[in-house]
């Protein structure tokens, strides 16, 4: 019998949020706010959600933190 088993990052993106300066790359942009998970697959199909958290990244450089 062959089971073909994995992980995946996944990232959903929630919308605007609001306007920010980035301490990494100083641009002064509209960040977006995303859910980020692991996922379990079985022959590619998400079986499982793991580890999710909610963060607001800045588009340009994508750098972000953590929404608690």
């Amino acid at each position: 019998m062959f089971l073909m088993v994995g992980m995946r990052p996944y990232r959903k993106d929630l919308g605007p949020v609001d306007y920010r300066t980035c301490t990494h790359c100083n641009n002064h942009s509209r960040w977006r706010r995303s859910e980020l998970s692991n996922r379990l697959t079985v022959f590619f199909l998400p079986v499982l959600t793991l580890n999710r958290s909610t963060w607001d990244v800045c588009p340009v450089c994508g750098r972000g933190y953590e929404v608690g």
